[in-house]
């Protein structure tokens, strides 16, 4: 067709002038028995209006025809005027909810919604517009007048709790911008409670949980309310280190939009949503303890530790599956008798592949750097080494030491792991913690003027980057 075959518009509806005498609304529950050959939207015309009148038939009434016909027009009118619909819970209920694909007009002056499911019977103006989309908006990037804001009274972690806003809110709409202040370190999943609305979550601006770091006591944000929580304006901390890290061979490990980053030693579980069918990971182990070093007035110096291993890699998984993390702790620092520094702990990820079969990609941690009680130790601790990475980097070996004067003398350097950098020494006092993430820790030196021992430092824990 072409835009010049457009009919002719109802100006006003049939029967717009009729009488009440001589027009009747349509009623939707049948007639027969209450009205004999009245019409409705269940029968229609009745049998009755069928039946010759010497029969016993009603003649159709003209009343029901005018009342068809001006229902019929004034949607035909509503049509052609470019009207929309507000939502209409009676109406939803009967049909059994909107089809995929409606377009309702909001209460909201601007906004248009779209449905995104067939039988949706959420109204999408009720505050949580599940399946509903907003489409041509003004809305969609509010005012800075419209940022409502108030002070967080909680004292409890992971729960903020704004009592009173400014300007006040008196329900919760998409799009609304809040101003946050936490009270509280933000460490982990987080909810908001808002003014009397009850816990809403708390999101990043990818979607996924806050995690440590991403909002420190008294540093403000904004979080804009969308479906039923509220969702960061721009990226958080967790999201700006995680958004393009390219392995050495320059292709992106990032998966999908979502990243978990586990950077404490212990034994995690990471349940993968249900559409997740591959997912990215970087591995580390954890770093070697830097060697100890005796004074009683002898010339000893401890060796560095071993930086972590590195694994990296995106893998096929079964779908919904879960990964088992392991985070490697540091080795501990060697003690001032001269004993060497602990061993960095394995990290590890166990995945299912789509067949079944379970699989470990595993980053070692560093060896201990050799402690001393006369002289300087030759025992530089090993870097870790692992298996299962498409992208391997074992670590670098702790630097040995080595003396610059008669009574000053310099531990070993710290090996360093991937993006992790060398550790330095001290002159003649402990060794350093080793570099974030998986550093090794540098030797001690003990002086042989005071006659004091020194410890190694601590080798850096491990770290794991899921993408998913």
């Amino acid at each position: 067709m072409q835009q010049s075959q457009a009919p002719a518009k109802f100006p006003i509806p049939f029967a717009n002038g009729a009488a009440p005498s001589y027009i009747r609304d349509i009623p939707e529950g049948s007639q027969i028995g209450i009205a004999n050959g009245a019409a409705s939207l269940q029968d229609g015309f009745p049998p009755l209006n069928f039946l010759p009148v010497g029969s016993g038939g009603v003649p159709p009434f003209g009343q029901d025809l005018n009342g068809l016909f001006k229902l019929l027009t004034l949607w035909a009118r509503w049509q052609a005027a470019g009207g929309l619909n507000l939502w209409d819970g009676t109406f939803a209920t009967k049909i059994g909810g909107y089809p995929r694909g409606a377009l309702l007009s909001s209460t909201t002056a601007g906004l248009v919604w779209l449905n995104t499911i067939d039988n949706n019977t959420t109204n999408p103006d009720g505050g949580t517009a599940q399946n509903w989309q907003p489409v041509l908006t003004g809305a969609s990037v509010p005012q800075t007048s419209l940022i409502h804001a108030g002070t967080d009274t909680s004292t409890t972690p992971g729960a903020i709790t704004i009592p009173t806003l400014v300007p006040a809110i008196t329900a919760l709409s998409n799009y609304q911008v809040f101003e946050i202040v936490p009270a509280l370190d933000i460490a982990g999943p987080t909810t908001v409670s808002i003014q009397s609305f009850g816990a809403i979550s708390l999101k990043r601006n990818d979607g996924g949980d806050p995690t440590a770091g991403d909002g420190p006591a008294g540093r403000p944000f904004l979080a804009v309310f969308l479906n039923g929580v509220l969702r960061r304006l721009g990226q958080s901390s967790s999201e700006v280190s995680s958004t393009v890290i390219t392995n050495i061979f320059g292709s992106r490990l990032v998966v999908g939009g979502r990243t978990t980053v586990y950077n404490s030693p212990g034994t995690y579980t990471l349940q993968l949503p249900t559409d997740v069918t591959t997912f990215g990971i970087e591995v580390w182990g954890g770093g070697g303890g830097g060697g100890g070093a005796t004074g009683n007035g002898t010339t000893a110096a401890g060796a560095g530790g071993g930086g972590g291993d590195y694994e990296a890699g995106s893998y096929a998984c079964r779908a919904g599956s879960a990964l088992t993390i392991v985070v490697g702790g540091g080795g501990a620092s060697g003690t001032p008798s001269g004993s060497n520094g602990g061993n960095g702990s394995l990290s590890s990820v166990t995945y299912t592949k789509p067949d079944g079969t379970s699989v470990t990609i595993a980053a070692g941690g560093g060896s201990g750097g050799g402690g001393s009680s006369n002289g300087g130790s030759l025992g530089g601790g090993a870097g870790g080494t692992g298996s299962g990475g498409a992208v391997s980097r074992p670590g670098y070996f702790g630097g040995l030491p080595y003396t610059v004067s008669n009574n000053v003398f310099i531990g070993g350097s710290g090996g360093s792991s991937y993006n992790s950098s060398t550790t330095p020494p001290n002159f003649g006092f402990a060794g350093n913690g080793g570099s974030f993430p998986a550093g090794g820790g540098s030797g001690s030196a003990g002086n042989n003027v005071t006659g004091n021992g020194s410890i190694g430092g601590a080798g850096a824990s491990g770290l794991v980057i899921a993408r998913y």
